[in-house]
């Protein structure tokens, strides 16, 4: 199995060095850089969400060259991360397994089982693996994975 890195999706536990229920928004900025939108709830100020598709509170750019390997999304909870979100974008994120985004449904399927629920929404399925702590998304059209969702497992 490859080495867990910075670009290492590990289901369940987080992406890299940041950990789901572990890690705080100061954190995931000291790591990956402040070209990000942060929102805040309001008067308290808290970070609930920061967005690397975003380069600053304004501009989408979400397929910057820094956008390959690190993660779209992070939401917080209680000052914690809770998710991270992969996109169609991050290429260079994958799990020890090898799942990417462009990996087909039947190699997803091989590698982690059956999913716990299979959500259907718009022209994408999300495969839902709750015990493993990972969403995994399925564009309808091709069949591949286009993007991800870490979470802590849920039994």
């Amino acid at each position: 199995m490859p080495p867990i890195d910075r670009t290492t999706i590990l289901p369940g536990v987080g992406v890299g060095p940041i950990v789901v229920g572990r890690t705080t928004a100061a954190e995931v900025l000291a790591l990956l850089g402040n070209d990000c939108r942060v929102s805040r709830h309001d008067p308290s100020q808290e970070v609930f969400e920061i967005s690397y598709d975003y380069e600053n509170d304004e501009d989408y750019e979400p397929d910057r060259a820094a956008q390959l390997t690190r993660p779209a999304t992070f939401r917080f909870e209680f000052g914690m991360c809770q998710a991270i979100e992969i996109g169609v974008y991050q290429e260079g994120l994958a799990t020890r397994e090898g799942i990417r985004c462009g990996t087909k449904q039947a190699e997803v399927r091989r590698w982690l089982g059956e999913p716990s629920e299979v959500l259907h929404k718009g022209s994408m399925d999300t495969l839902r693996y709750s015990h493993f702590g990972i969403d995994i998304e399925i564009g309808r059209e091709d069949d591949e994975v286009v993007g991800m969702e870490v979470f802590r497992a849920r039994w």
